[in-house]
């Protein structure tokens, strides 16, 4: 069984590291969860941040993401997750260490 990573809004924000975490989980490198709460905070602050992006855009994004990964989708995590939750980086370089192909993945998108 691939690991678990929580996928918190501000790891998600970033279409390309979006993109990039969600290939990876496609490629069973990880299992990917997120709440409700999450998703909702990432809708709204991609509509807030971003006005020039198409609201229903973003929705369908969101709908996708729940698609795709129809597994994802947990509730009572919080007192598992760390305080303050990882940054980007911190996912990208954790996920790296354990996951080797994740790394190797990440650079081939990144410079694509």
């Amino acid at each position: 069984m691939p690991p678990i990573a929580l996928l918190d809004a501000n790891v998600i924000w970033a279409a390309a590291l979006r993109d990039t975490l969600l290939r990876a989980a496609g490629e069973d490198l990880f299992r990917p969860v997120w709440s409700a709460e999450i998703l909702d905070e990432l809708a709204r602050t991609l509509k807030e941040r971003r006005p020039h992006l198409d609201p229903a855009a973003i929705d369908r994004t969101v709908q996708r993401m729940c698609q795709a990964f129809p597994d994802a989708m947990v509730a009572g995590y919080r007192h598992r997750v760390s305080n303050p939750p990882f940054t980007p980086i911190q996912v990208l370089q954790t996920l790296g260490r354990s996951v080797p192909r994740f790394a190797e993945l990440a650079r081939a998108s990144f410079l694509a």
